[in-house]
């Protein structure tokens, strides 16, 4: 593999990246990968045997860190897994998250009730809402359509992919993104899940349209299948253990006015982990999260942090949400 320094993160301990070759099978997939270039950050200094905590810790859990540490790849089919967490997350939100799945699924316990998207922008903005709302529909299907046409091209050799491009696939949270941005002045967009990159497409194609000179970063744990490679887009995989590299490459990269998109692991524990995280350690200003509806985890925080909870339900697909601090509704 190829290492270089990154331009973003030149004067950074994450400056030294690895580069994958999409010539190889990646996360032992049989298909090519798909996307060109994924940065794969690392601190340039590990941490000591001694610096890492772990000694105290149960003889199965160090024994998990140390394979993991020493294992070229995760398989797909790894990520998420009780192991995984324990290398990537730590002890104590594994057991969270055990003792979260070991009980039955817990009855929503809602504080706001789901509004559509223009009733938000109603309480939000002296903006038009219609005019708002149908200036994003217009920019992600415009994004949609090149998607499809790159989708054509780059999986004609049937690359297996999430059916994301589908007709009758929920797009929801992408419109309220750019609706988001539309309204409110931001500098840097953060997003955690990047999958096949169709939300950093259309936060891209926003940018794009409306000059907004946006810093946009993308964050997953394994080598995604990107659709289209966006080179405005600063696309991460987080080098093990997962977590502790994510706290200092966000430090890093959250400057100035941030929105933060959570779209990655939706269990309870990480959930309510990034939103805290980004809320209270980043001082985000907008923070968003697709699948609300899945647990109670943006309930509890909303109501933890003394913030307006807005739930908003534009189709059949999931349910968003979005926590303001330029304008938390509460006054």
């Amino acid at each position: 593999m190829l290492s270089v320094k990154s331009p973003q993160f030149s004067n950074s301990p994450y400056a030294k990246c690895h580069f994958i070759d999409p010539s190889l099978t990646g996360f032992g997939l049989t298909e090519p990968a798909v996307a060109a270039s994924i940065p794969y950050y690392e601190p340039q200094s590990r941490l000591s045997r001694e610096g890492d905590k772990t000694d105290k810790l149960p003889p199965t859990y160090n024994g998990f860190r140390r394979r993991f540490k020493s294992a070229p790849n995760y398989s797909v089919s790894m990520i998420g897994s009780v192991p995984w967490r324990l290398a990537n997350y730590g002890l104590s939100p594994t057991v969270k998250y055990l003792r979260e799945r070991s009980q039955s699924k817990p009855l929503l316990t809602n504080s706001a009730a789901e509004i559509s998207l223009e009733q938000f922008l109603r309480i939000v903005t002296k903006r038009n809402p219609v005019e708002v709302t149908k200036g994003a529909q217009l920019i992600v299907s415009s994004t949609l359509t090149e998607l499809r046409q790159s989708y054509q091209s780059a999986f004609e050799l049937g690359t297996a992919i999430k059916p994301v491009l589908d007709k009758n696939t929920s797009v929801s949270r992408l419109i309220v993104l750019a609706a988001l941005l539309e309204i409110f002045e931001i500098n840097t967009f953060i997003e955690t899940g990047t999958q096949h990159g169709i939300s950093a497409s259309a936060v891209a194609k926003c940018s794009a349209e409306n000059n907004l000179n946006l810093s946009m970063h993308s964050i997953d744990v394994g080598s995604p299948y990107l659709v289209k490679h966006e080179s405005e887009v600063n696309y991460i995989r987080l080098k093990r253990p997962a977590r502790k590299v994510f706290k200092k490459i966000t430090f890093e990269i959250a400057k100035g006015k941030t929105m933060f998109f959570h779209d990655s692991d939706h269990t309870y524990e990480n959930m309510y982990f990034e939103f805290n995280w980004a809320w209270n350690m980043l001082g985000v200003e907008i923070l968003v999260s697709d699948d609300i509806d899945l647990n109670n985890a943006y309930s509890n925080f909303c109501s933890d942090n003394s913030l307006r909870e807005y739930r908003i339900k534009m189709d059949s697909g999931t349910t968003i949400g979005v926590a303001l601090r330029l304008n938390n509704g509460l006054d």
